[in-house]
């Protein structure tokens, strides 16, 4: 009766102890979950924030160094175009330097009332094109053989650019040449391109007008069909104003969107699957994009491109802000799914480049492995918390201080490797020295914690590697600029060279003419003479025009008709046509021609032209009763000598004597060797086809030119041509 009672009571002390013993265990257990849970947070928001600042910051980088690698890509478009300008405008505004060019064959008129260059006839390079309706004035006809100087400018251009297509000069009253040629004929016949064509309602035209482009500067158009069938362009162009101020028309490149995203936006790569990158107007139109961004920003199949008329908008916000200008970062919501969109201004044009990133593909991988790990780990504490607290009594309170103790000091580690992580130093680590869950979440973060790291170091390599490119990019951009420069300068002193070399012969004709048309002179013997000079006058300069058209064609590398002579009867040839011109200049001529000579490879017109202004240039300083001697023999290659006995050369001038309207730096009143082009285009005819060109000479006792001929291969001796 006495031990029921007792055992009652103890039962109750140990059912009481064991509850005192609990409770604090088991608050402990749920503060120190409860701990666990903020500090896991804690870990995941830092660790978010971190992951994302470091995208955002690689991402940024990436789109200012792109921006600046499409700027260069553009800026050498802006450039040809700007120089097609400024050469069209001194074309135009100096009829009297640049003489009218023909065409190979005649503008052909179509029953549709318009007239253009068949490609089927010439061998231009260009083709000329004349809207049905066209108001054409004498000075309108011959802009159209001026536009002709502009032929290897345009080659030029689409040389110099992959993205490029096409270049052409459109003038006001509707006259088209544009490279490379185009067969209007079917054009207009599948009804692409209209007969009546009126450039001002183009807008590869009226972009550029005085209304559109009053800074008269390179613009740009927004993106259209072309009208040619090459799909969806745009174009760089730039108005031409006569030197008194007149609008002309416009010069300009076409470049298709194909290859402008071929060139651009191909060449960009993200890590994140879903990101993609695209081409905004300041008008929301989207100039082009990567296949991902037409999908995701509802433009495909016939919607508009223009984000502004969407429908959304957090969307068209984001347009307009983008198209103010600047750079920054904007978060949008499309079809439910945020996206960052990364944007900076491509300044050449008003253009912007934009990155779309979907903001889960930044944050979501790291957040979930994060998170899994973490719960993964609470679960399993949580399980230990409640079977240790149903050991012993008297273990109880030393394995909850142990627990507690067990489980806050690597959580506090963790606490302040997040609060280090947090400053910048990624890739923190923090010791393991246990073994269990707990060890396990911090080898977690390790991980976490070094991948990090890789990250923004894979990223930072990528931005070093880009910015390499640019300063490539940039030193390449250098070097075209100082071509550039270099030929405007060239350009100028040709220009001041021929203006000086046509204002005597000009001013002489003009003052022999003024002499005939008032009487002073009356004798016919002396206006047989004023006459006489008149036209050697006029000679004189169609022999500068020739030269300065053939050293155009030698400039622009244009091919030479290189064939098979035999080197004796050519040269024989060129000396018989010699004999007339000697005579009239009351000087003998002494050939010299080696028989069977070996047969040379070389454009017969060009060496025709090479002898003609040798013999020239010695008549023009051998006084009458002189000699020329024209020599022909063989050595390695065929030598040809043409010498004279007039004034020589002095031994100063011997370096400069090709040089472009070089005169010898002399005594002025004495007579001097004085040359324009025709020595200049000498050298260079014959070292285009293979030779090499000498000087000898002495002052007082004649000069001698000698150069040499390439010979034909051996064993061909059989394809030598008959003409």
């Amino acid at each position: 009766m006495v031990r029921g009672p007792k055992n009652k009571l103890g039962n109750r002390i140990a059912a009481t102890i064991l509850v005192v013993a609990l409770l604090p265990i088991l608050l402990s257990t749920i503060g120190t979950l409860s701990t666990i849970h903020d500090i896991t947070d804690a870990a995941v928001l830092e660790g978010q924030r971190q992951v994302t600042l470091a995208v955002e910051s690689v991402q940024k980088n990436s789109l200012e160094n792109q921006t600046k690698l499409v700027n260069a890509e553009l800026s050498k478009i802006e450039n040809s175009v700007s120089y097609l300008a400024t050469v069209s405008q001194q074309v135009l505004s100096h009829p009297e330097l640049f003489k009218p060019l023909k065409d190979a064959t005649a503008l052909k008129k179509e029953a549709d009332g318009y007239e253009w260059t068949p490609i089927s006839s010439n061998k231009n390079l260009t083709t000329v094109f004349i809207g049905k309706g066209a108001r054409l004035s004498s000075g309108s006809l011959a802009d159209i053989g001026r536009t002709k100087y502009l032929e290897p400018l345009f080659v030029n251009a689409l040389a110099q650019d992959s993205h490029a297509v096409a270049a052409y000069i459109i003038l006001r009253e509707s006259i088209t040449r544009i490279y490379p040629q185009l067969d209007f004929h079917t054009m207009i016949a599948k009804g692409w391109f209209p007969a009546e064509f009126d450039p001002y309602q183009f807008n590869f035209f009226y972009t550029a007008d005085p209304t559109h482009d009053p800074a008269r500067k390179v613009v740009w158009t927004a993106p259209y069909l072309d009208v040619t069938g090459r799909g969806w362009m745009v174009t760089s162009l730039m108005p031409i104003y006569l030197e008194n101020g007149q609008f002309r028309g416009i010069v300009g490149v076409d470049v298709t969107l194909q290859n402008l995203v071929k060139g651009i936006l191909d060449d960009i790569h993200f890590q994140q699957p879903g990101a993609y990158a695209f081409l905004l107007r300041s008008d929301g139109q989207v100039i082009a994009a990567q296949p991902k961004g037409y999908s995701s920003l509802d433009i495909s199949g016939t919607k508009s491109a223009n984000l502004l008329q969407l429908g959304n908008q957090q969307l068209s916000a984001a347009a307009r802000q983008i198209g103010a200008g600047g750079s920054g970062l904007l978060t949008v919501d499309l079809h439910g799914l945020k996206q960052y969109l990364f944007y900076a201004p491509l300044g050449v044009n008003g253009w912007s480049m934009v990155f779309a990133v979907p903001v889960a593909e930044v944050v979501n991988p790291i957040e979930d492995t994060i998170q899994a790990n973490t719960r993964k780990q609470v679960q399993t504490l949580e399980l230990r918390a409640i079977t240790t607290s149903l050991l012993a009594l008297v273990l109880v309170v030393i394995l909850a201080v142990l627990f507690s103790y067990r489980v806050t000091r690597p959580i506090r580690q963790l606490m302040a490797a997040v609060g280090t992580l947090g400053n910048g130093d990624n890739g923190v680590q923090i010791p393991v020295t246990q073994k269990d869950e707990i060890g396990l979440l911090v080898l977690t973060f390790n991980e976490m914690s070094a991948r990090m790291k890789n990250l923004v170091e894979n990223l930072e390599a990528k931005v070093r590697e880009r910015t390499s490119l640019l300063r490539k990019a940039l030193e390449r951009q250098k070097e075209v600029n100082r071509k550039i420069l270099a030929s405007e300068r060239a350009r100028r002193t040709l220009i001041a060279s021929v203006s000086h070399e046509l204002r005597t012969p000009i001013s002489a004709i003009q003052g022999y003419t003024e002499a005939l048309r008032d009487g002073i002179v009356k004798d016919p013997q002396e206006v047989a003479n004023y006459l006489e000079i008149i036209y050697r006058r006029v000679i004189g300069l169609n022999i500068l025009i020739d030269d300065l058209f053939c050293l155009s064609r030698l400039e622009a590398h244009l091919p030479m008709d290189i064939q098979t002579y035999g080197a004796t009867p050519l040269l024989t040839q060129f000396a018989g046509a010699l004999k007339t011109e000697l005579e009239v200049a009351k000087l003998s001529l002494e050939v010299e021609i080696q028989a069977n000579l070996p047969g040379i490879c070389v454009d017969k017109e060009r060496l025709n032209q090479v002898v003609v202004n040798l013999v020239t240039n010695a008549i023009k300083f051998t006084p009458a009763g002189g000699k020329i001697s024209f020599r022909a023999y063989a050595a390695e290659n065929v030598m040809v000598e043409v010498s004279d006995t007039g004034i020589g050369i002095a031994p100063e001038d011997l370096t400069h004597i090709f040089e472009r309207f070089y005169r010898g730096k002399r005594n002025p009143l004495r007579r001097t060797r004085g040359h324009g082009l025709g020595l200049t285009i000498v050298k260079e005819i014959i070292e285009a086809m293979g030779g090499q060109i000498w000087v000898f000479s002495q002052p007082g006792q004649g000069c001698t030119f000698t150069f040499s001929l390439p010979v034909e291969p051996a064993g061909h001796e059989n394809k030598l041509s008959e003409n």
